[in-house]
C-alpha cells in the first residue's frame, strides 16, 4: 500500500510583479530600485526611504470536468505584502547604496468549504513564498550617462501545503501481488476512505541569489535592463500523514491497512520539497520630458522552464513513529517527482505618473503578464492564466520630501478551460502515466481575481540644493 506522497504550491508562476507598488519599476529611482533595477540607486540623491503594506485579496474558483468527482472549488487568499527600503549617496555624486526587505514571490490560499471538494487531490490549503534581504550599489561616473548596478539577496523561503492523496492504487498493486482481485475501479479512485490527508509544516530554506542592471539616461529618454538570477530551493520541515481506512466491507483492502498498522493512524515524517525558481530579465523605457511627468513602457522576460518539477521526498518515518508493523515505512517513505511544466514567458506594461498643482502625483499603470503553464500541467496548485492588471493611484507630495500614497489595482484573470489535461490515476497498470504526471487529472474550467490596496510613504532627506528639484522618476 504504497502512498502516493505530493505536494501543492497554490500557483505556479509565484511571482509579485508588483514590489513596491506603482513606485517599483526597471526605472526606479528610489529604493524599489534594489529588486527591479540597483543601477537605479545611482540617480536618487540624499537619502531615502520607502514603505509600502498592501492588503491583498484574491480567489481562484476552478470548476472541475470529471465523470467520477465533478464540482466546484473556489479558493481564497488574503494578507499584507511588504516594502522596506532605504537608501543614500552618502554625499557621494553618482553613487547609491541601498537595503531592502523584498517579498518577490507570493501564492497562497485556502478552500472555502471544510469538506473535501474536487481539487481536495490537488489542494485544500497552500502557503508559498520567499521574502528577500537584499544589499545593493549603484554608481555612474561624472560625465557618463549610464550607470551600473548590483546588489545580493539573502533568500528565505517558507512553503506549507495540506492535501489529499489517494492510496487505491497503491492498495490495489499489493492486493494484486497476493494473487488476489481487488475488485476496485477507477470510480472509488477519490473515494476518501481510501485517502490520506497531508499536512506539511512549515518548510524552509536559506540561499543567496544576485541581481545586476545598466541605468542609461540620455534625456528626456532612460532606459533600463538589469538581470535577476534564479535560485535553487529545498524547502525542508515536516509532515503529518493523517490516515482512512477502507470500509469493513472491503475485506482484503481492510486486512492490509489493519495488518500494516495503518488504518486511521498519524504518522510523522522529515519532508523536503526541491525546485527551481526562475531568472528574469526586466526593463524599460521611459520619456520624462520634466519633473512633472514620467512615462515608462516596461516588462520582463522570464525563465519560467526552470520551474520544472517539485522534487519531493518524504523520510524518517521509521525514526519519528512508534510502528505497530517495521514493514510499514518503506511504504510511507517516498521519493517523487510532480510536473510543473513551466515555460519562458512575458509580462508588458505601461505606467504613467503626472504631478498636479505641486503637491499631487497622480499614476496609472495597466499590465499584462502572459501565462507560462500549459494545460497538460494545469492545475488548482498549479494555477496560471493570462492576467490583465489596472491600478490608479494618488500620491500627496510634500515639499518634494515626503510622499503619501495610495493605490488600488484589480488583476483580471482571464479564464482557461482545459479538456487536455495530462495528470491521470488509473488501476490499469499497462496504462498508467510516468510517475510526475500519475495525479488525479484536472480538466476543467480555471478562473479568478485578484485585489490589491497599496498604502506607500516615502522620504527624502539630505538633498544637495543644486538636486533639490530633481524628483526620482
Amino acid at each position: 500500500m504504497i502512498i502516493t506522497l505530493v505536494a501543492a504550491a497554490s500557483a505556479a508562476s509565484l511571482d509579485n510583479v508588483e514590489v513596491g507598488g506603482v513606485w517599483g519599476t526597471p526605472l526606479a529611482e528610489n529604493p524599489t530600485a534594489i529588486w527591479w533595477n540597483p543601477a537605479g540607486l545611482s540617480q536618487a540623491h540624499g537619502t531615502q526611504v520607502l514603505i509600502e503594506g498592501a492588503p491583498t485579496l484574491g480567489h481562484v474558483t476552478y470548476v472541475r470536468e470529471d465523470p467520477y468527482n465533478p464540482g466546484t472549488d473556489t479558493f481564497r487568499l488574503q494578507g499584507v505584502l511588504p516594502f522596506a527600503g532605504i537608501s543614500s549617496d552618502f554625499g557621494v555624486k553618482g553613487l547609491g547604496v541601498g537595503a531592502a526587505l523584498i517579498v518577490p514571490f507570493v501564492r497562497g490560499g485556502e478552500a472555502e468549504s471544510a469538506a473535501a471538494g474536487p481539487a481536495s487531490f490537488a489542494m485544500n490549503r497552500a502557503d508559498v513564498r520567499t521574502i528577500n534581504g537584499a544589499l545593493a550599489v549603484g554608481y555612474q561616473p561624472e560625465g557618463v550617462p549610464v550607470a551600473l548596478g548590483i546588489s545580493g539577496q539573502f533568500v528565505h523561503s517558507e512553503w506549507t501545503a495540506n492535501l489529499d492523496t489517494e492510496l487505491t492504487t497503491s492498495l490495489d498493486s499489493q492486493i494484486a501481488a497476493l494473487g488476489q482481485d481487488s475488485g476496485y475501479t477507477d470510480a472509488q479512485i477519490e473515494n476518501q476512505d481510501y485517502a490520506a490527508n497531508l499536512d506539511f509544516g512549515k518548510l524552509s530554506d536559506n540561499t543567496f541569489t544576485f541581481s545586476a542592471g545598466i541605468h542609461a539616461d540620455l534625456e528626456p529618454f532612460k532606459l533600463a535592463l538589469a538581470y535577476v538570477h534564479g535560485t535553487s530551493l529545498q524547502n525542508a520541515g515536516d509532515v503529518t500523514m493523517n490516515l482512512n481506512c477502507p470500509p469493513t466491507t472491503d475485506t482484503l483492502g481492510r486486512f492490509g491497512a489493519e495488518a500494516y498498522g495503518l488504518c486511521y493512524a498519524t504518522m510523522a515524517a522529515h519532508a523536503v520539497v526541491a525546485y527551481k525558481l526562475p531568472g528574469r530579465l526586466q526593463g524599460a523605457l521611459g520619456f520624462a520630458p520634466n519633473d512633472d511627468t514620467a512615462l515608462q513602457f516596461m516588462g520582463a522576460y522570464v525563465f519560467w522552464s526552470a520551474y520544472k518539477d517539485f522534487d519531493i521526498t518524504v523520510k524518517d518515518v521509521e525514526n519519528l513513529n512508534d510502528l505497530q508493523n517495521p514493514a510499514a515505512a518503506p511504504l510511507l517513505n517516498q521519493h517523487r517527482f510532480w510536473a510543473r511544466d513551466n515555460v519562458d514567458t512575458y509580462w508588458l506594461g505601461v505606467d504613467g505618473k503626472f504631478r498636479i498643482k505641486d503637491i499631487v502625483i497622480l499614476g496609472a499603470r495597466v499590465i499584462y503578464d502572459h501565462h507560462g503553464v500549459p494545460n497538460v500541467a494545469l492545475s488548482p496548485n498549479n494555477v496560471d492564466t493570462d492576467v490583465f492588471s489596472l491600478a490608479p493611484s494618488v500620491t500627496v507630495d510634500i515639499k518634494n520630501k515626503v510622499r503619501i500614497g495610495a493605490s488600488y489595482g484589480h488583476s483580471f484573470f482571464t479564464a482557461r478551460d482545459v479538456d487536455d489535461n495530462g495528470f491521470a490515476v488509473t488501476l490499469d497498470q499497462e496504462n498508467r502515466n510516468e510517475d510526475r504526471y500519475f495525479y488525479p487529472q484536472m480538466n476543467g474550467q480555471y478562473s479568478g481575481s485578484i485585489d490589491r490596496i497599496g498604502v506607500v510613504v516615502s522620504g527624502r532627506f539630505g538633498v544637495k540644493e543644486e538636486d533639490e528639484g530633481k524628483a526620482p522618476f
